[in-house]
């Protein structure tokens, strides 16, 4: 388990890393940087999980599609 602040979001890498629980708002190169964390490649690594109690799905998808042409949003 790894509790992180805001310095989290660059220079660190935790290729394991699976889950990743969101309890402030996020925008923009924010948003990419914080939820990229867990874009990993891992062997012991199948798939990742993201709860977020705050943020819209639309501004998330809004501020992935600065940086990617096809951003994908999936909902369980």
């Amino acid at each position: 388990m790894l509790l992180v602040a805001e310095n989290y979001q660059t220079g660190f890498d935790e290729p394991l890393l699976h889950t990743t629980y969101v309890d402030r708002r996020l925008a923009g190169i924010q948003a990419v940087q914080t939820l990229s964390r867990l874009n990993r490649i891992h062997l012991l690594k199948e798939d990742t999980f993201v709860l977020d109690f705050v943020n819209e799905r639309d501004e998330i998808r809004q501020a992935f599609k600065t940086y990617y042409e096809c951003a994908e949003i999936g909902v369980l």
